[in-house]
């Protein structure tokens, strides 16, 4: 155990804790803290907890806020009460605890007040974080400019693509890593009393949520808010998607300028016309997995022809809906909203880095989504 240093205690006595943790013969994480002198509700924050076994342990109470637990874990621990803002920590990990749903309940139940929020100045650009273990994965996105669009001469390009315009991010911000997953997504339906998406029976966990509409998304987003105590949370803009899609590379995806099936699920690559679990393929430079295909991306903005009237600064386009009217069925009759990305079942060409498309906000099997969040 990589014990944190504990600022109320002076270097020689943090040098005598660890010597009793090394002497100490008990691999419970509880009984080393305890042998330590620690005191497990503050004394732990933002330490390193790699490889720990917490496995039948109890660390009810515990206060794991911004440790790193990777690869640490918990099968049948008691983990009540315990808290994991900002933590690194697997989801699967936690999900063997013995009282993983009671551990659950009471975590989402938790006053908003009282979580710990994420400190935007002490995030380097690309570092990862995640606010709650049932939140998504975000990576922080750097600002800078970029080229939008495709070249006038791309034979495959749509004319909606064209021509290529400069484009400002002018503030970093976070986007998920992955797409939502339906291991996120149904654990907001099932908080929230909502019917579950359908999967088209090809599995659900890790596999992004298809079936959303773009209501559902920003349903989501708004739940997620109020859970964690912030307005942070929402959809992309179509700009900050292409930027951190193409991750720094102006080639048509984001690895070149020649298909690789190997790269990304399209309707050449290995997955037989389904979704992928997230992660499947290889990261971006930005670190975000999945920018090419598997499923469509729902944007912010609502829908334009033109990509000359896209905002330059990276807002998204035009007025948004209500929505807190929380709309659950196709609205055939509201403005069109942008898609990013391309699918699984589409072709290479329908997969490029500057390729959009649209569909009016309703529930489409091949769409899901990613969050953006401010920082």
């Amino acid at each position: 155990m990589n014990t944190v240093f504990n600022p109320r205690l002076s270097y020689d006595e943090y040098l005598e804790r660890l010597q009793r943790i090394d002497i100490e013969k008990s691999d419970a994480i509880s009984r080393l803290v305890a042998v330590a002198g620690l005191d497990p509700s503050r004394d732990l924050r933002f330490g390193d907890l790699e490889d720990c076994r917490f496995d039948d342990d109890d660390v009810r109470g515990y206060d794991f806020t911004g440790c790193y637990l990777g690869r640490s874990t918990f099968k049948n621990a008691r983990i009540a009460g315990a808290v994991f803002d900002l933590a690194d920590v697997s989801t699967a990990a936690l999900r063997e605890a013995a009282d993983f749903d009671a551990w659950l309940k009471g975590d989402l139940t938790r006053p908003a007040g009282a979580r710990r929020k994420v400190a935007p100045t002490r995030l380097r650009d690309l570092a990862r974080f995640r606010e709650a273990p049932w939140a998504p994965e975000m990576v922080v996105i750097p600002s800078g400019a970029f080229d939008m669009g495709s070249d006038k001469d791309d034979g495959e390009a749509f004319e909606f693509e064209k021509p290529k315009r400069r484009m400002r991010i002018a503030r970093r911000f976070g986007l998920g890593r992955y797409p939502v997953t339906f291991e996120e997504y149904d654990l907001f339906c099932d908080a929230t009393k909502r019917e579950r998406p359908k999967d088209a029976g090809w599995g659900r966990e890790r596999r992004p949520v298809i079936n959303v509409s773009w209501d559902d998304a920003n349903a989501y987003a708004d739940w997620l808010n109020a859970r964690l105590g912030v307005e942070a949370y929402g959809l992309p803009s179509e700009a900050q998607w292409e930027w951190a899609c193409r991750a720094g590379t102006t080639t048509r995806w984001w690895w070149g300028d020649a298909w690789d099936a190997a790269r990304a699920n399209g309707a050449s690559s290995f997955e037989g016309g389904r979704t992928s679990p997230v992660g499947s393929y290889a990261p971006n430079d930005f670190g975000l997995h999945d920018t090419t295909g598997n499923v469509w991306e729902w944007c912010a903005d609502a829908w334009t022809g033109k990509l000359a009237d896209l905002p330059e600064d990276g807002r998204p386009f035009g007025r948004p809906l209500d929505r807190k009217q929380n709309k659950q069925k196709n609205n055939g009759d509201s403005p069109r909203r942008a898609q990013r990305g391309g699918s699984w079942n589409y072709v290479p060409g329908n997969l490029r880095s500057a390729i959009r498309y649209w569909d009016v906000p309703g529930r489409v099997v091949d769409v899901g989504f990613r969050l953006s969040r401010t920082l």
